[in-house]
């Protein structure tokens, strides 16, 4: 069937899998966003929440996707079941130790990139809500009062932690491309 495509037009789940497309989709999401706010064509004070929102998203799929590969890499059963946890922290605990296992490559740096924006972020929004609500489950306010939030700072910090973990991502997905070529998966 053919469909035709026009500047409004988008095809969904055209692939299997579509994850890496949900997780690249937030980070680009909140970049563009991002830029078109410090361009000064987007109200800053309304679209901080859907910017910080969309990358938190980002980071979260990356790291239990990133958690996923490496178990199928290595042949391990997934150590807990992701779908119910959204704290980075954990997340970041469970793929942190499987890393040295396939990449010799991420070293101290990358691991202190990683943990300085899952505590940054973690910090800010505990239950993966704080961004989507003004208020939580108990009518208490969503995020602590902030004086001001650093819009350039949060860019920058997604920047370097997607250039990281997508590097990750790559160096899992031609390894178990390796793998099936030579037969052992």
């Amino acid at each position: 069937m053919h469909i035709p495509l026009g500047a409004t037009k988008v095809p969904v789940n055209w692939t299997e899998d579509s994850s890496e497309l949900y997780i690249e989709g937030y980070y680009v999401g909140g970049s563009q966003l991002r830029l078109d706010t410090e361009r000064g064509k987007l109200s800053r004070a309304a679209i901080i929440f859907p910017i910080a929102y969309l990358y938190r998203q980002y980071f979260e799929l990356r790291l239990k996707r990133l958690v996923s590969l490496s178990c199928d890499f290595l042949d391990e059963p997934l150590p807990l079941n992701l779908t119910n946890y959204h704290d980075l922290r954990i997340i970041w605990e469970v793929l942190k130790p499987l890393i040295p296992k396939f990449d010799m490559d991420f070293g101290e740096e990358e691991i202190i990139l990683v943990e300085e924006a899952v505590g940054y972020i973690q910090d800010l929004d505990k239950s993966s809500t704080a961004f989507r609500y003004a208020r939580d489950k108990k009518d208490a306010p969503s995020l602590e009062p902030l004086k001001v939030f650093d819009l350039a700072h949060l860019g920058i910090m997604m920047y370097d932690i997607h250039w990281a973990l997508e590097s990750l991502a790559f160096t899992l997905y031609r390894k178990l491309e390796e793998k099936r070529k030579s037969g052992s998966i």
